[in-house]
């Protein structure tokens, strides 16, 4: 119960932020971005992990199970990571740094190129 009322008070801080932050603190943005990812894995790792080993430690033996599920998430992750990797070599390869994206966006939102 407690922990449904904390993320709800972080959903309302949170969207209280976006309000008061100004649209060109790319670093304090990027920050939050990376916070809330962080929170959201860890709790998709706690709230599936525990699940996971159960049902692991069921088919084999327990101490095999935490460590299937620990390697599976972290594999999971480094999977994202070399996929990232690739695509921004890839993107750097054929010229594309994302530049005309960000004009494209800038240009959107009514801001100056």
């Amino acid at each position: 119960w407690g922990l449904t009322c904390m993320a709800g008070a972080s959903t309302v801080l949170g969207a209280a932020l976006v309000g008061v932050i100004s649209d060109t603190n790319t670093a304090l943005i990027s920050f939050l971005n990376a916070l809330t990812a962080g929170v959201m894995i860890q709790g998709s790792l706690s709230g599936l992990a525990a699940e996971a080993a159960v049902l692991a430690a069921e088919s084999s033996n327990p101490t095999l199970g935490f460590w299937a599920v620990t390697f599976a998430f972290f594999g999971g992750a480094g999977v994202c990571v070399v996929l990232e990797l690739v695509t921004h070599r890839i993107m750097e390869a054929h010229g594309t740094d994302g530049s005309r994206l960000n004009s494209a966006v800038a240009g959107q939102n009514g801001a100056a190129k």
